[in-house]
């Protein structure tokens, strides 16, 4: 069942308003046309894979950032990938935008070219890997700390923080930058890659023949952009995989092994006892409340 949840209500700074999206089956509307006559929309996937449906399919994957507007858009309609997907959805008044840079115009760069035009706007959509800094600020706005007025403070901050940072990445950033955003994109492509091939796990150097780079740039690149090694993160998705699956199914603990890249049941049993501090069999039985992680 898809779901939808309001963080911030739009009466604030530039009008910001903040919604988390959750789709599970089939199409949610997540804004009308008439929405974006004069707002401006930036869109985070959280989690998961979403199909975004904005005048043409947009297949985005997690810790991917997007951008629309335009007075000739349509209705954006979004639809799970495979699975659940949470989505965050943020708009923001175009006119504040306008007139917030403009003592930037000179620096903005051919991606931006809507910022010159003040009262009409040609329908647009782009697309970008999330920056590291990005995803922090959308941790920290998911996990709000405070409660009342001051939770909605903490959340309009952190969500202005969002959106210059969002504009920095799309619309501010010089063509040299370039370099950059496919080393983000290439990373992406990696991480989905080694979560698509679960069952079968594949080595740093199959991964980086992939995306066309050497091993020592993908590993550095890959902990730049997500805060740990590719080994790193590929064992907490596994391991957390493995939890649900003894959690929720009815898998034998080989089967659970096989199915999250151990050729052996006992090797598995080890890795996930040193991974929670509860072996297998106590997590299938519901023992697993001191659970580490």
């Amino acid at each position: 069942m898809n779901s939808v949840s309001s963080l911030l209500d739009g009466f604030g700074n530039l009008g910001l308003e903040i919604r988390r999206f959750e789709l599970n089956d089939g199409d949610c509307a997540l804004y009308a046309a008439e929405e974006f006559r004069k707002k401006l929309g930036f869109g985070y996937v959280v989690e998961g894979t979403i199909v975004l449906c904005a005048e043409r399919e947009y297949e985005l994957r997690q810790h991917t950032l997007c951008v629309w507007g335009g007075n000739t858009l349509d209705d954006v309609i979004g639809k799970s990938y495979d699975g659940r997907c949470v989505f965050l959805g943020i708009t923001v008044n175009y006119e504040d935008i306008f007139n917030l840079v403009v003592d930037e115009r000179k620096n903005l760069n051919r991606k931006a070219t809507f910022l010159q035009v003040h009262h009409y706007l040609e329908s647009f959509f782009h697309t970008i890997p999330a920056s590291v800094t990005a995803q922090l600020l959308l941790g920290q706005l998911l996990k709000v700390p405070y409660k009342g007025r001051l939770g909605q403070m903490y959340r309009e901050i952190k969500g202005m923080e969002l959106i210059l940072e969002s504009m920095q990445q799309f619309f501010l950033q010089k063509e040299g930058c370039c370099e950059m955003c496919t080393m983000h994109t290439k990373c992406a492509r990696v991480w989905q890659v080694m979560r698509d091939n679960l069952e079968h796990p594949m080595s740093i150097g199959e991964l980086a023949r992939t995306v066309g780079m050497s091993e020592t740039s993908l590993k550095r690149a890959f902990r730049a952009m997500y805060g740990d090694s590719i080994f790193a993160s590929f064992q907490r998705h596994r391991m957390c995989e493995a939890r649900k699956l003894l959690e929720e199914s009815s898998y034998s603990i080989a089967e659970v092994a096989y199915r999250v890249g151990y050729e052996s049941p006992g090797h598995f049993s080890r890795a996930f006892s040193r991974y929670y501090g509860v072996s297998p069999t106590k997590c299938r039985r519901g023992e697993g409340d001191g659970i580490r992680h």
